[in-house]
């Protein structure tokens, strides 16, 4: 280890005895080849390596699109086809007799309007659902079907079902099995020698892995296996992730050798909609532009963020639900002794000054009281006679649930007092406002 990664050791040793965060692995590299470094323990008694893999959960998505453009530029895919002219095994249904037009660049965008925003994983050992049943959700699969729900191509709605589909549709258009296809398209040739996709994980493997923690308990069995490969099913170490991230800045900028023509790179980091280009997420102007994605897996969490030119790119990865705080620490550490001074995003208020302003009870128009509560790793909504729902941002005004298909939005007044809550669920939206306080100057207890 460089004595970078030695002073990194510090910081997250205290995290790992705190017992918050079992273990944490971190690859960063300048243009060069990766550097890594990784602390605590991959699973009770076995301590991670810098060769621990982990659940990269949604950076599968950026990596499934890296593989979409490859096909598209050898003539295999067209980004913009209709998804259905092109899907063998399954097809996108019409809603109520309107057939939308969903094209492959809507896909890789998250701008088709489509339903079903992430996935819980099934315990291991669990029946685990076809591609298809997943797409239609039928039993065994955990989330509902599919579909679209909104014009396509107006903006972006985050969409793990849209991954699934465009998985699906790179088996259909190749006839190869989507985790043969990856591994050919972008493990290999990028070097990603600790990568695999894979919906139930090979025994041999078991001992290579991390075990993930959820809400402070161990996952059951050590993971959740996920079936939906193309939004969710990666597993890797950072360092692959910092491989990939050099090999998309080398295509962009023509460098050699690269795996994506440089106009087709260059459409990658093109915003397509406000926010996101053909699979990452934008932001930054001129040499400053960055492109990122992030991940969360029941018990994993992992970050990718990387300049859009050629040079810094960071990794974080970590087998804890409540690993953020100290992942976006680390992240800020390597973006310092890197002198990346374009690293940090303007995301706008603090994720955590948000929570503890909304934390509080609110009140329906129809007089349904429901609380925000935030606790030392975990912001949940307590709903009418309901445990709480632990949620997880996607931006500082929306919040969503991986259990249920539930997104918070929350309308900030000028004051605590002004902020509203509209709880979407099912087509339905309920409107809260902050509760008045009683007399003594606090709110009645919660349910």
């Amino acid at each position: 280890m460089t004595a970078f990664v030695d002073d990194l050791a510090a910081l997250v040793e205290q995290e790992v005895a705190a017992g918050a965060t079992p273990a944490l692995s971190v690859a960063f590299s300048d243009g060069g080849t990766p550097e890594a470094g990784a602390w605590g323990d991959a699973a009770p008694g076995r301590p991670v390596t810098t060769e621990t893999m982990f659940q990269a959960a949604s950076i599968s998505k950026p990596v499934t699109a890296f593989a979409a453009l490859r096909l598209a530029a050898a003539g295999t895919l067209d980004l913009d086809c209709d998804i259905n002219e092109m899907l063998v095994t399954w097809k996108l249904p019409p809603v109520r007799g309107w057939a939308p037009r969903v094209t492959v660049r809507h896909l890789l965008s998250h701008s088709a309007g489509l339903t079903v925003h992430g996935f819980p994983g099934y315990r291991r050992g669990e029946p685990t659902p076809t591609v298809v049943q997943i797409l239609d959700g039928v039993a065994p699969a955990n989330t509902g079907p599919v579909r679209v729900e909104a014009i396509p191509g107006l903006h972006a709605k985050y969409s793990g079902g849209g991954y699934t589909v465009l998985g699906q549709l790179l088996a259909d258009v190749t006839g190869k099995p989507l985790p043969d296809l990856l591994e050919e398209l972008v493990l290999e040739p990028l070097g990603m020698v600790g990568a695999r996709f894979e919906g139930a994980l090979p025994a041999e493997l078991a001992n290579r892995v991390a075990h993930g923690r959820e809400a402070g308990e161990a996952i059951p069995g050590g993971w959740h296996d996920y079936p939906e490969l193309g939004a969710a099913g990666l597993w890797c170490t950072p360092a692959d992730l910092v491989r990939f991230a050099s090999g998309v800045q080398r295509a962009a900028a023509g460098a050699l050798p690269a795996l994506l023509p440089e106009d087709m790179a260059r459409d990658m980091l093109t915003e397509q909609v406000p926010g996101w280009g053909l699979g990452v997420v934008l932001d930054g102007e001129g040499a400053a532009r960055r492109f990122s994605h992030s991940g969360r897996n029941a018990g994993f969490l992992s970050l990718l963020v990387a300049s859009c030119e050629p040079g810094p790119a960071v990794a974080v990865m970590a087998n804890a639900d409540s690993a953020s705080p100290v992942m976006r620490s680390v992240a800020a550490r390597v973006a310092a002794h890197l002198a990346w001074d374009s690293f940090e995003r303007p995301e706008g208020p603090d994720l955590l000054a948000i929570a503890k302003r909304l934390a509080g009870a609110y009140v329906t128009d129809a007089g349904e009281r429901f609380e925000l509560v935030l606790g030392t790793d975990s912001f949940a909504l307590v709903a009418p006679g309901q445990p709480g729902l632990p949620l997880a941002p996607i931006e500082p005004t929306v919040w969503i649930s991986s259990a249920v298909s539930a997104e918070l939005r929350v309308e900030l007044g000028e004051s605590a007092e002004g902020d509203v809550l509209v709880l979407h669920q099912m087509g339905r939206a309920f409107r809260a406002s902050r509760e008045a306080p009683t007399e003594a100057g606090s709110s009645p207890s919660g349910t």
